[in-house]
């Protein structure tokens, strides 16, 4: 092949592009649609094999929970540990201190 891209044009048996009993990607309750933004669970995608509210087959792990969505999961009856997962706390992480240019005046300046 001198630079030229391939197609395969060949017919293909539908029955190989979705199988509901393959294992998914995603081992969380929950997902995220990559077009929508809307909260999947994994058994609607084992079942449909898309988001049930656009049909998009792209699905990001969840990383954020918003108040609303999180009483959308406590009625689906998910997981309680891994929704304390996303529950919001006060506590304050540390960080790695702020690194300030040295004046002139100090000692340690070389």
């Amino acid at each position: 092949m001198s630079g030229e891209s391939y197609i395969d044009t060949s017919p293909q048996d539908n029955s190989q592009l979705y199988d509901p009993k393959a294992q998914t990607a995603f081992a969380d309750p929950i997902v995220r649609c990559d077009s929508c933004q809307a909260l999947v669970r994994r058994g609607t995608i084992h079942k449909l094999g898309c988001c049930d509210k656009c049909g998009n087959r792209r699905m990001r792990n969840v990383l954020i929970i918003k108040e609303n969505e999180m009483q959308i999961c406590k009625d689906w009856d998910l997981d309680a540990d891994f929704l304390a997962l996303f529950e919001e706390t006060d506590e304050i992480k540390p960080t790695n201190p702020i690194k300030c240019p040295r004046s002139a005046e100090d000692p340690n300046v070389a």
